[in-house]
């Protein structure tokens, strides 16, 4: 969970390291932000998200707070569709995946990642990486994905979920 950082093993065991909750501090300048400019604040458990879906002419002030914000607080800003999140240093898929790869039963496994987002794109050079594959859910331009499908029935329809 929250790209990464919150990695737990079938067990519920933490893998790596516990992740740290945001400061109060940084939630109150993000709810600052998002109150005044009228964007969503999403409040997760190791990061923040900013939601300008309804207001896509934040963009580009959003993901300038983000990244100002970010470095004050030692923080990572990724940007998604009409979302940037704020998150921990190292805190990836593609990190989590290799962090995966290294337990049993992932261990020699070939790794597949599936997603729709720009922050996916991390989990997909991963299991590229890896030699597994990477599969694109929907259209967007500079994926390196290696496979697509059209929408989540496709994607269903692949895994054979009845």
């Amino acid at each position: 969970g929250s790209h990464g950082a919150d990695k737990r093993l079938a067990n519920g065991q933490i893998l790596g390291v516990k992740p740290k909750a945001v400061s109060d501090e940084l939630l109150r300048a993000v709810r600052a932000f998002a109150t005044e400019h009228g964007a969503a604040l999403e409040e997760k458990p190791h990061g923040l998200a900013l939601h300008y879906r309804a207001k896509p002419e934040l963009e580009e002030a959003a993901i300038r707070f983000a990244e100002n914000v970010s470095q004050q607080h030692g923080l990572s800003p990724k940007r998604g569709k009409c979302v940037v999140e704020l998150v921990e240093l190292g805190a990836d898929k593609g990190a989590a995946v290799e962090a995966f790869m290294d337990q049993a039963p992932f261990a020699g496994a070939t790794p597949w990642f599936i997603g729709d987002d720009v922050t996916d794109e991390d989990g997909f050079r991963a299991c590229l990486a890896l030699g597994g594959g990477a599969i694109l859910v929907g259209e967007r331009d500079n994926s390196c994905a290696n496979y697509a499908l059209p929408g989540v029935a496709a994607v269903h329809d692949w895994l054979e979920f009845e």
